[in-house]
C-alpha cells in the first residue's frame, strides 16, 4: 500500500508532508483501481512500492503474475470504515490484523525513524504527533478483520541508551 503514498510535492502544496502517512496522504482511488484490475486482468500487473531511504513511491516496481497463488496487501488503513478505504474491504478474501501493544508500536516506529538519520527527539516527536494517532485512528475506527493475531512483546529498549 505504501507505493500509493501521494508524491512529496503534492503534500507540500497541500500543507500535508508533515502528516505523511495519514489516510489523506495515499491515493486511496488509484489503489483501488490497482486493487480491482489485479483481480480482473489475467495478465501480469504492476503496483508501485514505496522506498522509505528515498522518500517516495517507484512505479512499477512490484510484479504480480496470474500465476502468483497469494498475494499479500499490506497497510495500516485497509480495514479503516471510512471512505474510500471502505470502498475495497470487498476485495479481499480474507483479512488478518497484528495487535501490538502501544508501548511496542512507539519504539519500533522510534527505531525505524533513527535508522533513517532522525535525531532521537526528531524521531520521537514525529512518532507521538503523527504515527501514534495513526495508530490510535486504526485501532477505533476499523471493521473487524477476519483473523486477529496478538503480538505480546515486551517494550524494547530505549534506542538512545543502547
Amino acid at each position: 500500500m505504501d507505493g500509493f503514498h501521494l508524491d512529496n510535492r503534492i503534500l507540500s502544496l497541500r500543507n500535508q508532508l508533515h502528516r505523511k502517512g495519514t489516510p489523506e496522504t495515499f491515493d486511496a482511488a488509484g489503489f483501488r483501481r490497482a486493487l480491482q484490475q489485479l483481480l480482473e486482468a489475467g495478465e501480469t500487473t504492476f503496483f508501485p512500492a514505496f522506498d522509505r531511504s528515498l522518500d517516495l513511491s517507484i512505479a512499477g516496481a512490484i510484479e504480480v503474475t496470474p500465476n502468483t497463488p497469494v498475494v499479500v496487501i499490506e497497510g495500516n488503513y485497509l480495514l479503516l470504515k471510512r471512505k474510500p478505504w471502505s470502498d475495497i474491504h470487498a476485495l479481499f478474501d480474507l483479512t488478518v490484523f497484528i495487535e501490538v501493544d502501544t508501548p511496542v508500536i512507539e519504539q519500533r516506529l522510534i527505531r525505524r525513524w533513527l535508522e533513517h538519520d532522525l535525531a532521537f527527539e526528531d524521531a520521537t516527536q514525529r512518532t507521538r504527533l503523527n504515527d501514534l494517532p495513526n495508530a490510535e485512528m486504526v485501532r477505533n475506527e476499523s471493521i473487524d478483520a477476519d483473523v486477529v493475531i496478538r503480538q505480546s512483546e515486551s517494550v524494547l529498549s530505549d534506542p538512545a541508551t543502547e
